[in-house]
């Protein structure tokens, strides 16, 4: 009894969770093999200069406390990770799947191409006509375009033969995840780059390394960059 109440209490500490983490990372590394290098671009990014003035942030905590709950939510740190990605490929398309605050994160880089007289489109899609509009209230809140939020099987069929710069696939529960996965991926081209949130649930995480397998794909773990204190992280996946 006590050995397990020391190691329940080992992995709430901040040393439990990086051991954690570094058992994941290895996991992780084992599986997907030497295509799991991070492409350099991505090997420069560091959290602490993502957000200086504190505004994701805030905007994050201002979520979690008046739209959802913290664990229902992607986390900061894909949050700050989706912000450096969206400010380092630049896309012109993004699809985001499974809407909250990464639509916040997409329409507020959005809103900064605009600023610069630069088009980017963003298209929002949930399997839950209740979280769009709790989407479009947040949006609008904060000043951003509530426009291009649409049920799953809406832009399916309205816009499944684009090919989108960068997909965040994060929509619905995890059964929901799990049976559109491979048509999000099938939405991709050569150049889309695909973050899939939850790795962490293992129906997840053998599904998507069996489409890496049948597709050939290239997984990317981002752990690293990810983990968090609920024990999430994402992958990423390109042609």
């Amino acid at each position: 009894m006590i050995i397990d109440r020391s190691l329940a209490w080992l992995k709430r500490t901040n040393l439990g969770r990086q051991i954690a983490k570094a058992k994941i990372i290895a996991r992780n590394q084992n599986d997907l093999g030497a295509p799991g290098k991070l492409p350099g671009w991505l090997e420069a990014y560091d959290s602490k200069r993502i957000d200086p003035d504190g505004v994701i942030r805030n905007d994050y905590e201002d979520y979690v406390t008046s739209i959802s709950e913290a664990d229902k939510v992607i986390s900061l740190e894909l949050a700050y990770l989706l912000w450096f990605i969206l400010n380092n490929i630049r896309p012109r398309s993004v699809v985001d799947l499974g809407s909250g605050f990464s639509s916040y994160l997409f329409r507020s880089y959005q809103k900064r191409c605009a600023e610069t007289g630069e088009d980017c489109r963003v298209l929002s899609c949930d399997d839950d006509e209740y979280w769009l509009k709790c989407t479009a209230r947040f949006l609008q809140r904060k000043g951003l375009s509530f426009s291009g939020l649409l049920l799953w099987n809406e832009f399916l069929a309205r816009h499944g033969h684009e090919k989108p710069d960068l997909i965040l696939h994060d929509l619905g529960c995890m059964p929901v995840r799990l049976k559109t996965l491979a048509d999000v991926l099938a939405l991709g081209s050569a150049r889309t780059i695909t973050i899939v949130d939850d790795i962490h649930k293992e129906p997840m995480r053998q599904a998507v390394l069996k489409q890496i397998r049948d597709c050939g794909l290239r997984g990317y773990d981002l752990t690293g960059f990810t983990y968090d204190r609920f024990g999430r992280y994402a992958w990423m996946l390109t042609a």
